[in-house]
């Protein structure tokens, strides 16, 4: 890693989503199996292999080892806006890096490779996210993206209050991932592409 790339992520914060309902899972994502330990310690791992050395997870997990700690939405239902404004919100002054990394814990096949490539192609934009993929996304921690996060949690349509809203509203930079770093983005929804993607466990 060279000495740029490794500022740049030490500058860097990390948001694992890991507080979604699950719903066409049919049991919690976060809690499922993966490679010898629950997925969302998985993609924790991740995301500190990649240089990240503050990873905060956003929702409710039972069975915390010590020194673990996670922070469940203020309120839920609200998708992944709130829980990255509950971490935002639970941090407070601690949480002064000059970028947020939001990784969502159902990318199984996410690697540090892939992240990395996000923050070094995405760093200069106000936010940016591979093409097609509104998350993982990089975000630039400053008062604009605090105040457009805020408004956006206040509308009453549920497609205001989403990822994809917020990369229009703060005019991300999309990001075009080799060919080689592709199957990071392997979404695992359903049971079938939780299979697919290597995993066990899902009902």
């Amino acid at each position: 890693m060279s000495g740029n790339l490794e500022q740049l992520m030490q500058r860097t914060t990390a948001i694992l989503l890991a507080g979604g309902e699950s719903s066409r899972m049919g049991t919690n994502k976060a809690l499922l199996p993966f490679r010898g330990q629950p997925l969302w310690r998985h993609l924790r791992d991740v995301i500190a292999s990649a240089g990240v050395r503050q990873v905060l997870v956003s929702g409710a997990l039972p069975d915390l080892r010590e020194g673990e700690e996670c922070t469940p939405d203020v309120v839920p239902g609200l998708g992944p806006l709130a829980g990255i404004a509950s971490v935002i919100g639970a941090q407070g002054d601690a949480l002064s890096k000059d970028f947020l990394l939001v990784v969502p814990v159902d990318l199984p096949l996410m690697t540090p490779e892939a992240l990395r490539w996000l923050c070094v192609h995405g760093f200069h934009a106000p936010a940016a996210h591979f093409a097609d993929h509104a998350l993982p996304a990089l975000f630039r921690n400053t008062v604009a993206f605090r105040q457009t996060l805020g408004t956006l949690l206040r509308a009453t349509a549920a497609r205001e209050r989403s990822i994809q809203a917020l990369h229009a509203a703060l005019g991300a930079e999309v990001v075009a991932l080799p060919d080689g770093l592709a199957t990071a983005l392997t979404n695992t929804n359903t049971p079938h592409e939780w299979a697919a993607a290597g995993g066990a466990g899902a009902q």
